[in-house]
């Protein structure tokens, strides 16, 4: 009887498990997502219609290349491509298999370029025009007419402070490119209100604490409290949660969660970070090698030979001790630093070893320790001159804008703000103030730099 109600019981499992499998089996698939312009390379800005032959179901799409979910950009209209980049979109419906991805690589080769993506902005603009063909000039107007070579030569950026066509060509020799248009749409605002919150990068954290009362005294209603100093993890993280408005990062929301949660956020690139190495200006040291960097950091040269005295570096350096300050591994500086100029190299976990807990903490720490080593963004080398903090040239590149425009120097990131999804109006005219012209020379006299000088 025991073994009759067994073998029962086997089977009976066994048909609902089959009848499971059959039943999703069963499901089907939301038809693959179609664009209406083919993946390519192309001359000039497009719009693109997404479908699917599947009525009623709902397409989500990414343009950075990342893998869509439900999470992503719902799409509810055209798709404007206006920089080079990889559409993926899925289409979803309830009761059925979610289609495959669908991928789209576009490629833009623009004679003339703008480092400001045409769209609707809430402050005025800095446009810088490039051009891809060597030893050209551009001509532009900005009155939607068409440029010609009696137009505006451009020089040097200009600002965009209402709504209008910015129109340009490149020509050289006599021939001339195609006339690419830019359209702005400036709409500030009248009256915004409400609260922005800020935690995240400590490098970034300064030009925030620099932004907010300019951007309250034009909004009186917007309370803007002293931004938080935890790190770019934080930052990341607290945005995904809602639990600040902005999170900064000085490197991309990966570094710290897997893509398909970094989809949640949206990056709002401000501006551009340099870092250096920054050593008790007592020991005289003002240039290292990489190899002499890595070998203070990692307690080892490349022969394996012991690092804990100045003098093991180089016998021409002081017999001091080293102490090497690091950031925690939260911090985006940490990663750009570790990346860049250790090349990934593990760093030593020795008694040499301070861990700041903020950028601010690794300028005091290295200020009043002898033999001390750190890093620091040049926002803060900025506000410790005159202190023993010294930043050092690396290869004898010494850490400046100048450097880093040119490419000469490329310990580096990009300061982002992420919020999570769309955000609210006054939280957009923030972000849209803190990359308008008018913040411009902010940045720039403050140890950042400007994204639309990279070359």
């Amino acid at each position: 009887m025991k073994k009759f109600l067994a073998i029962a019981i086997a089977l009976m499992v066994t048909l609902s498990v089959t009848s499971g499998l059959t039943l999703a089996s069963s499901l089907k698939t939301v038809a693959t997502v179609t664009s209406s312009v083919k993946a390519g390379t192309y001359t000039n800005f497009f719009g693109v219609k997404l479908s699917t032959s599947t009525s009623g179901a709902t397409i989500y799409y990414t343009t950075n290349g990342a893998t869509p979910t439900t999470g992503s950009t719902k799409c509810t209209g055209i798709v404007e491509v206006y920089n080079s980049e990889t559409l993926k979109a899925i289409a979803v419906k309830s009761g059925m298999t979610t289609s495959k991805t669908a991928s789209y690589v576009y490629k833009l080769n623009l004679p003339v370029s703008s480092s400001c993506t045409p769209g609707t902005y809430t402050a005025a603009r800095s446009v810088v025009l490039k051009t891809t063909i060597s030893g050209a000039a551009i001509y532009y107007t900005t009155d939607g007419s068409s440029p010609t070579t009696n137009s505006t030569k451009y020089t040097k950026a200009f600002s965009v402070s209402k709504t209008e066509t910015v129109k340009a060509f490149a020509v050289k020799s006599g021939i001339a490119s195609k006339v690419i248009s830019f359209a702005y749409t400036i709409n500030i605002p009248l009256n915004l209100s409400g609260s922005i919150i800020y935690d995240g990068s400590s490098a970034l954290a300064p030009l925030i604490n620099l932004a907010a009362p300019m951007f309250t005294k034009l909004y009186p209603k917007v309370t803007i409290p002293a931004a938080g100093t935890n790190g770019s993890g934080t930052g990341v993280q607290e945005a995904l949660s809602g639990a600040i408005s902005i999170g900064g990062s000085d490197v991309l929301a990966t570094s710290f969660v897997d893509a398909i949660t970094a989809n949640k956020l949206i990056d709002h690139q401000i501006c551009i970070i340099g870092f250096a190495a920054v050593i008790d200006k007592n020991l005289n040291i003002k240039n290292l090698t990489t190899a002499q960097l890595k070998a203070v950091y990692t307690g080892k040269d490349s022969s394996g030979k012991v690092i804990n005295y100045w003098s093991d570096v180089d016998p021409s350096f002081p017999h001091t001790a080293i102490t090497v300050v690091v950031r925690a591994s939260g911090s985006g500086t940490r990663v750009v630093f570790d990346s860049a100029a250790l090349g990934g190299a593990t760093v030593r976990s020795d008694s040499a070893v301070i861990t700041g807990t903020s950028s601010g903490n690794v300028e005091s720490v290295v200020n009043t320790t002898p033999g001390a080593i750190g890093y620091l963004a040049l926002s803060y080398t900025i506000s410790s001159a005159g202190t023993n903090v010294l930043p050092i040239s690396l290869n004898g590149v010494a850490p400046t804008y100048a450097n880093i425009y040119s490419g000469k120097y490329n310990i580096i990131g990009i300061e982002h703000i992420y919020t999570d999804g769309k955000p609210n109006a006054t939280v957009q005219a923030f972000i849209d103030y803190m990359t308008s012209s008018a913040f411009a020379s902010t940045i720039t006299s403050n140890g950042y730099g400007l994204l639309s000088k990279m070359q």
